[in-house]
């Protein structure tokens, strides 16, 4: 090599020069210029991984940008990213691209630094104080987002299509028209779906919504085409997918669960059989999705302690409605639907045919406008809560069970969320909206309080020790002095006491508190939908498993409790 090729060379070690105390050799025709590091969240992941942007500089031009990991810089195929890359022969590849990563990694310091987040599953994101929505190949975010943080969907395979030609008052118009082929499922199903759309405003309000539907009706009724229809949010363009049918399997309900966030699942199909240990499994299975979906809680036999608890909604389909225990029944709202004449089944054909993304156009709309509004919308959400836990029904004649208060709320407000988002649009006037509320509000109460029933029917269907008064069992012991409580919340210590009273509350350590339990023959799941029911027992959000609480002992230490009022215990 002459002295005059290696003079062009720049002193900053471009054209990748290695000097070993002999002759100086070029290893590659380029350099790598490092552009800026990046760090890249993964949401939900709370850890970045870094990368980095590169080019490959030649003496005549540059090839295009590029980011890479850091950890996979050894395994880049500089040929493949501009085929003007050479690596020369006279040096062995793994030594030039070692000198290539470690010249990089010499370079990292003086780099620009970035950070950037990848929305990596569909539904809501919070980024610091952003929250918006990825509806797969595309992230909704604020008007008054940052825009200097890149914030971008990675690997979702499911897409929101959407037809970009039909007007948002088209579409609403049109989802109108759809609910009225279906006056009482449609309503109650564009609620549902609504409320999901809009979980983690409901997260941010109060809670996020933990409840079923399940829709009963006999063959040809057209339980899973209409549901199917309403509830298909991604991949329209390939037309309506069937639903998957029940299968009782852990591992497949986790799938089935976990695939997709903030949306909603449908499950069919619930047939009377003969056969009455195969009625008996299917009617474990459904029993089995309604509880992981209301108590957020994967079957014990998943060993996946990683995966994030369940954030879908259910559509449970099936031809005869399910009995099951109290718990059971308010976890979940019924709706019993006909079969479809034939003029319905026609125009329900002819929309699928002329109108096949509509659905998803409308929930794209209406999740643009809430995440616009997010905000108001969560003060909304937060202030009818608020009027709802003031309230436990008696008005209607009967006390209605805590979690059917809830699903009346959840749905109440959704459908009251989406005339909100009509009359901004200026498709129906205000007093229009009132009287479809009031319509919408009659259907929901007579749902609710049909399941009231329900719920009071199954309490003949629990184990003996479910019908025993637990409450006064708890506040028995509580006066007896049978807890061993700690002085304070301060000098509490799991190993010398079972618990301690806080704030107005008796916080019980879960492992007491089912040792307790345990030792009186009584059954855990029946000993909290008891105090539950009644209203004594202290819930936390969704993330926190088996309804207990956290109690906070010193900033860096905390127990997990089951915690009772201590209004319930005098």
């Amino acid at each position: 090599m002459s002295k005059a090729s290696l003079s062009k060379v720049p002193k900053n070690g471009g054209w990748g020069i290695s000097t070993d105390g002999k002759d100086p050799k070029l290893c590659t025709n380029f350099y790598a210029d490092v552009t800026e590091k990046v760090y890249i969240y993964r949401v939900p992941e709370s850890k970045p991984t870094t990368h980095v942007t590169l080019q490959a500089r030649f003496s005549d031009g540059e090839s295009e940008a590029f980011t890479v990991a850091l950890s996979d810089l050894d395994k880049v195929n500089w040929a493949d990213i501009d085929d003007r890359c050479i690596l020369y022969p006279d040096v062995a590849p793994a030594t030039a691209q070692r000198y290539i990563v470690n010249h990089i990694r010499e370079k990292l310091p003086d780099a620009e630094t970035k950070t950037q987040y990848r929305i990596c599953k569909v539904g809501n994101y919070t980024v610091g104080d952003e929250s918006g929505y990825c509806i797969g190949g595309e992230v909704l975010r604020p008007p008054q987002a940052d825009r200097s943080i890149v914030i971008e969907p990675e690997g979702i395979c499911g897409t929101l299509d959407y037809d970009p030609d039909l007007a948002e008052e088209e579409a609403i118009v049109d989802m109108f028209e759809l609910m009225s082929l279906f006056p009482n499922l449609g309503r109650v199903l564009l609620a549902y779906n609504l409320l999901f759309l809009m979980w983690q405003l409901y997260a941010f309000a109060w809670k996020a919504p933990r409840f079923c539907l399940y829709i009963e009706g006999v063959t040809g009724a057209g339980k899973t085409t209409v549901s199917q229809f309403f509830c298909q949010l991604y991949n329209r363009r390939k037309g309506i997918e069937p639903p998957p049918r029940f299968d009782s399997s852990p591992a497949w309900l986790v799938q089935n669960l976990s695939e997709l966030s903030h949306c909603v699942r449908v499950f069919d199909d619930l047939c009377p059989t003969d056969a009455k240990d195969v009625q008996r499994e299917q009617e474990k299975t459904v029993i089995k999705v309604i509880r992981i979906i209301g108590d957020a809680v994967w079957p014990h036999r998943v060993n996946d302690t990683k995966r994030e608890p369940p954030a879908v909604g259910v559509v449970l389909i099936g031809e005869y409605l399910i009995k099951g225990t109290e718990s059971d029944m308010a976890r979940f709202l019924p709706i019993e639907v006909s079969p479809l004449d034939d003029e319905t089944i026609q125009r329900l054909t002819v929309f699928q045919q002329e109108n096949p993304l509509v659905t998803s156009t409308f929930y794209r709309n209406f999740i643009r406008w809430t995440v616009d509004n997010h905000d108001w919308a969560k003060a909304f959400l937060k202030e009818w809560w608020a009027a709802y836990g003031r309230s436990d029904f008696t008005a209607f004649g009967t006390k209605v069970h805590p979690r059917l208060r809830e699903t009346h709320y959840y749905m109440n407000t959704a459908y009251a969320m989406f005339l909100e988002y009509c009359t901004e649009k200026g498709c129906i006037l205000e007093e229009d909206a009132r009287a479809l509320h009031e319509s919408f509000l009659k259907l929901l109460t007579e749902l609710v309080l049909a399941q009231q029933v329900r719920v009071d029917e199954g309490k003949t269907n629990t184990k003996p020790d479910a019908r025993i008064d637990y409450l006064a069992f708890i506040r028995e012991l509580y006066k007896s002095g049978r807890f061993r409580l700690a002085p304070s919340a301060k000098e509490f210590n799991t190993e010398a006491h079972d618990g301690v009273v806080h704030l107005g509350r008796l916080y019980i350590y879960g492992e007491s508190f089912r040792r307790i339990i345990g030792a009186a023959n009584a059954n855990l799941t029946a000993v909290l939908d008891d105090l539950e029911s009644r209203g004594a027992l202290v819930l936390g959000n969704e993330l926190e498993k088996d309804r207990t609480v956290q109690l906070f002992i010193n900033p860096k230490e905390k127990r997990r409790c089951y915690a009772i009022f201590l209004t319930h215990l005098k």
